[in-house]
């Protein structure tokens, strides 16, 4: 079973393991991911269990881009997989760019994205009513893609890519 997505899908944000683009390079630096599409991938017996490939054997993956970003996709690009124990997304091997999608090669099967990694910028603040009066659980929307929620205080942070302006 595959399972795509990408910018272009409804409810992106909402589907992200994780519920952010929060990764670890090759190098071990903290990186904040834009994202330019992600797959599940799993394989399933007949009793309806998990299987993985052969060792030492690699799957290719072809990850549509999104008609908004066809532009600005770079023609090599990192892969990245989401690992459930640590919450992040580690890179491993890269995709290449053919046509209006990416391959490449994976070692296992799980959640993969093709991200460009960049640093992440800290973004913080609080909604406030007319009368100053803190709002939880208010959905803030930047960019038309991009979502946060304030916490019981009001409050919302997370971390951000530098690169992506606020709008």
């Amino acid at each position: 079973y595959a399972t795509h997505i990408n910018h272009d899908t409804p409810g992106f944000l909402s589907k992200i393991p994780g519920g952010d683009l929060n990764a670890v390079d090759a190098s071990g630096a903290e990186k904040v991911l834009e994202t330019f599409g992600m797959m599940k991938t799993e394989l399933i017996g007949s009793a309806g269990q998990l299987l993985q490939k052969k060792k030492k054997k690699k799957a290719t993956l072809t990850f549509t881009i999104a008609s908004t970003q066809q532009s600005q996709a770079p023609t090599s690009i990192p892969l990245w997989y989401f690992d459930d124990e640590t919450a992040l997304w580690k890179e491993e091997g890269a995709a290449i760019k053919s046509g209006n999608s990416y391959q490449g090669d994976v070692s296992h099967f799980t959640w993969w994205n093709v991200d460009w990694p960049v640093d992440g910028c800290n973004i913080s603040g609080i909604v406030t009513d007319c009368e100053g009066i803190p709002l939880a659980n208010i959905t803030i929307l930047f960019n038309n893609l991009y979502t946060l929620t304030t916490n019981s205080q009001g409050q919302y942070q997370a971390q951000w890519p530098c690169t992506v302006l606020l709008t």
